[in-house]
């Protein structure tokens, strides 16, 4: 089983990283920050990436450059 992860990234650069990260990882992608909190809060995530504008917003975070 993969582990989940939530992708916090624009739509424009969410795909092309989803299908990096899918190979390894059962990924969901938001582009919106107050949806992403709101699932971070719930924890259902044990990993979570970001990537501009979303880097540094989200405490706990592994934050890439794309």
């Amino acid at each position: 089983m993969k582990v989940p992860v939530l992708l916090v990234a624009p739509a424009a650069n969410a795909d092309e990283l989803s299908k990096q990260l899918a190979k390894d990882f059962t990924v969901t992608a938001v582009d919106d920050l107050e949806r992403a909190r709101a699932l971070v809060q719930v924890g259902a995530f044990p990993l979570v990436v970001a990537t501009d504008p979303f880097r540094g917003k989200l405490p706990g975070t592994v934050d890439v450059t794309t």
